[in-house]
């Protein structure tokens, strides 16, 4: 078994076919200098052939082809173990990706409930919409245009008959393929129509279709050694080709072949009303698993435990822990099954769980903490300056004339995707619902009507993702009670009492009056169990669409706010708040992942930190807007009756244009960067485009306005506005990028660093923050660190290496310390200001082990402490002084200043660089 290193700090990395196991070989060197301990890959199991991101896996049995199959794990695994890294898998247990590459997919295409594999899929087999069949929305327009059209057809392929439909070679039934013989017999005479005829028979008396294979290799046999019969057989497909117009009398022929499929083939806007096969999200290419049952759990995860068995795999970081049934029974089953395959005290488990201000995991998780979104906005949150939400807010109702708030966005999103992306979900669960309630006296008479307006005004209410209580009501449940008393001030008669029902169903233990106690007890409690089960798979993705995917696209005055996991509705923390999230990471996940960036962000670390000053130079930004906007008037167009972009597009536009401007050369352009996201940005608020219904005039005019401001001439009057801001944000948020990375290598948690991030990181959302990577360039400079000057790296802040070298710097303390950052207390510290003098400006705190002391000191806020001269060191902190033990000892591991004595002044450290990191040990 290799040698690992224990659980310090890790680097995601993003595989695909053009970054694989082999491309990442190098970069191992580089990681491990730089202090890392684990490498934190994103999915390596055989995903959709050209996955950018993995986590559509159609084989969990293998390493994905593209990143280098088996023999390049095992290469990488070799370099990881040579520098003691160990290895940390994203791993998907809710979904996969589905289609021809999925074998158990094609296997229930094949059989449909009659599958070996039926049971692995959350399908729904008694769908009011497809009874007995799986719906599959891929066709690219209606079902009967897409028959006339000819998207559809038979084809005779390698002895086998299949279902064409785009391109996509679907499997057919053997009711269809008997059809197939018996009109293939009907043109044909003599011997040959006899040949057919018994095939055919053989195929209808098939008693288990399973055990098709013999019958498969007869009708191979038959296409490839009687040519008559061939012939006859190919006749009657070729009518039905694809890839020809055909007649209302070909498309009913087909139709009939199609009618006997396991699957309905259907256009795939009805996705969201009539599919009966869960989805991650809203994505139909993506179907649920039944992780749960234990066939499925072991057939998931053979080739994980036997990496772990074999030494390779020293973590998991579990996908959408919140799509499962039973979250905490995975979690259980899985440790359990990780010890028995050999895995150690230190296995890192780790989960993707969004996590609401003041939420915490459930307690008996046994995991050690989250993927990290709580704590990139709590560092984030508290470098905000909360003064300045008012001005900050009226600068954007202003320009765009926008008064909603995000809580009504939210709110109004919510009820948008229930009653479109969602509309069958909720259907089927406002049926069910109602057949449950006609059996107990106290809600017998609900309509379905109030069932179904309690159900969305009780989503919209929600302030989490989902609940965990458990079917006899046990588990944690606050967030359902919150959510079941803020509908219930919406709410009134009918629509209050089926809400009453919904909380006594969801909330377990679900006794209230059954009409009869003989009635099948068993099975309405069944029914009820079933029914809040459904209801916690809906919330959560409810959430994800409705908040990061809708309403953070919509309202935005400050949109660095608006992130995965981010509260743009409290706009700032204060340094209380922020060290009482700090004392329950130390006391509840100490080993919880800190993030600065992850592949599912908004926006760079580095780019929010930018735009967060805005909050402190609220009047300067309102005064900017509309000089902006004058200067950009030849870049604005008219689309129909309105204004292309439209305001709220355009104010996003200036921020995202002040957050992303390079401080250093290469990559795609900076308009088609943020062109890109623009588009992007206006799909996913759904308001003037979507992804669905595009409006392609509007689109191409909001490209035009982004092309135009990112491209303006240096001599334009909008050039002229924008350098006369950027400086001061360019180095001011530079000042607190480096406070950011400080408090996240120093806070309890283990810091994860997002490949690309130890250098400047302005990307923008997917695919912008998976860009390639320079590493080549960043292992040179870390090989300088050792002898550089640090007012030579602050000379030349903007190449990046600073923010690298400080990464770098931290990480060796952690390794030189790792006791102190893993077990060592929390405390905050007080900075004491002179009187005249506001307190809150820096924040303070320190790591203890009792011996030694580490001390944090990074500003919050920069407005009035920038040199003039245009350094990085900080002015205005005269007077600002730290209390020291008695007979301690003080260095300031980034300057290499000592200090002896009971005060500490801290204007001369904040001068010479703008953070300061204090070990205290005692004196001699």
């Amino acid at each position: 078994m290799p040698v690992v290193s224990p659980l310090r700090a890790t680097a995601r990395l993003q595989f695909h076919k053009d970054f694989t196991l082999d491309d990442a070989i190098p970069v191992v060197a580089y990681l491990a200098d730089l202090g890392i301990s684990h490498v934190y890959a994103s999915p390596l199991l055989h995903a959709r052939r050209g996955s950018t991101h993995g986590y559509d896996v159609v084989d969990y049995g293998e390493i994905d082809p593209e990143l280098g199959g088996e023999a390049a794990f095992e290469r990488f695994s070799a370099a990881l173990a040579a520098r003691g890294l160990g290895l940390i898998m994203d791993f998907v247990p809710n979904h996969m990706g589905v289609g021809p590459e999925n074998a158990w997919w094609m296997d229930v295409l094949a059989y449909g409930r009659d599958s070996r594999h039926a049971s692995f899929f959350d399908i729904d087999w008694e769908s009011r919409t497809s009874p007995g069949r799986l719906f599959l929305p891929i066709l690219g327009k209606p079902y009967p245009e897409a028959l006339l059209d000819g998207d559809i057809g038979l084809l005779l392929e390698e002895g086998r008959l299949v279902i064409d439909c785009h391109g996509q070679h679907l499997p057919a039934s053997i009711a269809s393929i008997a059809l197939l013989l018996d009109r293939a017999a009907l043109g044909a005479t003599g011997e040959t129509a006899r040949k057919l005829e018994a095939l055919a028979g053989r195929f209808d008396a098939l008693a288990d279709p399973r055990e098709d294979s013999a019958l498969h290799r007869a009708f191979a046999q038959l296409l490839s050694d009687d040519e008559a019969a061939r012939r006859s057989l190919e006749a009657v497909a070729g009518a039905v080709a694809p890839g020809q117009k055909r007649g209302a009398e070909q498309a009913e022929a087909l139709d009939a072949y199609l009618e006997l499929q396991h699957y309905r083939l259907a256009f795939w806007r009805g996705a969201p009303f009539e599919i009966n096969y869960r989805r991650f999200f809203e994505i139909n290419e993506l179907a649920a698993i039944r992780i749960e049952e234990k066939e499925v759990f072991d057939a998931a995860h053979r080739w994980v435990l036997e990496q772990v068995r074999q030494g390779r795999l020293q973590g998991l970081r579990l996908d959408h822990i919140d799509g499962l049934l039973d979250p905490l029974g995975y979690l259980r089953r899985l440790r359990q099954a990780l010890e028995e395959a050999g895995a150690g005290p230190d296995f890192a488990v780790l989960v993707e769980k969004i996590l609401a201000p003041g939420e915490d995991l459930p307690a008996d998780w046994p995991v050690e903490g989250t993927t990290g979104y709580e704590t990139m906005d709590a560092i984030q949150s508290v470098l905000v300056d909360h003064g300045g939400k008012e001005a900050v807010i009226g600068a954007y109702e202003a320009f765009t004339g926008e008064t909603r708030d995000i809580e009504t966005a939210i709110f109004d999103a919510r009820k948008e995707i229930l009653e479109g992306s969602f509309a069958g979900s909720v259907e089927e669960l406002v049926q069910q619902l109602a057949d449950l309630s006609r059996q107990y006296w106290r809600y017998a008479d609900l309509t379905h009507a109030a069932i179904s307006t309690a159900l969305i005004g009780l989503v919209q209410a929600f302030g989490v993702y989902r609940t965990y209580v458990a079917p006899d009501g046990s588990g944690p449940r606050e967030g359902l009670d919150a959510a079941l008393e803020a509908a219930a001030t919406r709410l009134e008669g009918e629509d209050r009492r089926a809400l009453d029902f919904l909380g006594a169903v969801f909330g377990g233990g679900f006794e209230v009056g059954r009409k009869s106690p003989s009635r099948g007890g068993d099975a309405l409690t069944r029914a009820a169990r079933q029914a809040s089960q459904r209801f916690q798979h809906l919330t959560s993705p409810v959430a994800a669409k409705a908040v990061e995917d809708t309403a953070f696209y919509r309202v935005f005055p400050l949109s660095s706010l608006n992130e995965v996991g981010g509260s743009p509705e409290r706009f700032g923390i204060t340094p209380e708040t922020f060290h009482a999230f700090a004392l329950r990471q130390q006391a509840r996940h100490p080993l919880g992942l800190v993030a600065l960036a992850t592949h599912d962000h908004k926006r760079g670390p580095d780019l929010r930190a930018r735009l967060s000053l805005l909050a402190e130079l609220a009047a300067e930004w309102g005064d900017l807007l509309p000089r902006l906007g004058d200067a950009a008037a030849a870049w604005r167009y008219e689309v129909g009756a309105t204004q292309a972009p439209s305001a709220a597009h355009e104010y996003l536009a200036y921020q995202t244009l002040l957050g992303m401007r390079p401080l250093e050369a290469g990559g795609p352009p900076l308009d088609e960067r943020l062109g890109a996201y623009l588009l992007k940005a206006a799909r996913e608020g759904k308001e003037r485009t979507s992804w669905t219904k595009p409006d392609e005039a509007y689109e191409a005019a909001l490209e035009q306005f982004a092309k135009g401001i990112a491209t303006a001439p240096v001599t334009s009057a909008f050039a002229a506005e924008i350098e006369a801001v950027i400086e001061p944000l360019e180095r001011g948020g530079a000042i607190k990028s480096l406070a950011q990375v400080a408090i996240q290598l120093t806070m309890p948690g283990v810091p994860d660093l997002y490949q690309g991030a130890d250098r400047w990181d302005f990307s923008l959302v997917d695919p912008d923050n998976r860009r390639p990577v320079d590493w080549e360039s960043r292992a040179a400079a870390l090989a300088t660190f050792e002898a550089a000057s640090l007012d030579e790296l602050q000379a030349n802040w903007r190449d990046g290496r600073i923010k690298q070298w400080l990464i770098w710097r931290l990480l060796q303390i952690r390794r030189a310390a790792p006791t102190l950052f893993k077990e060592g207390a929390y405390e905050p510290l007080v900075v004491t200001f002179p009187q005249d003098r506001p307190d809150g400006t820096l924040l303070a705190f320190a790591r203890s082990d009792g011996q030694r002391r580490l001390c944090t000191i990074v500003p919050r806020f920069i407005k009035g402490h920038l040199q003039a001269e245009g350094g990085l060191g900080l002015v205005g902190f005269d007077g600002a002084v730290l209390d020291l033990p008695s007979s301690s000892r003080a260095t300031d591991l980034l300057t290499g200043q000592a200090h002896e004595g009971e005060v500490l002044e801290l204007a001369p450290l904040l001068t010479a660089f703008p953070l300061v990191l204090l070990m205290i040990e005692p004196a001699g």
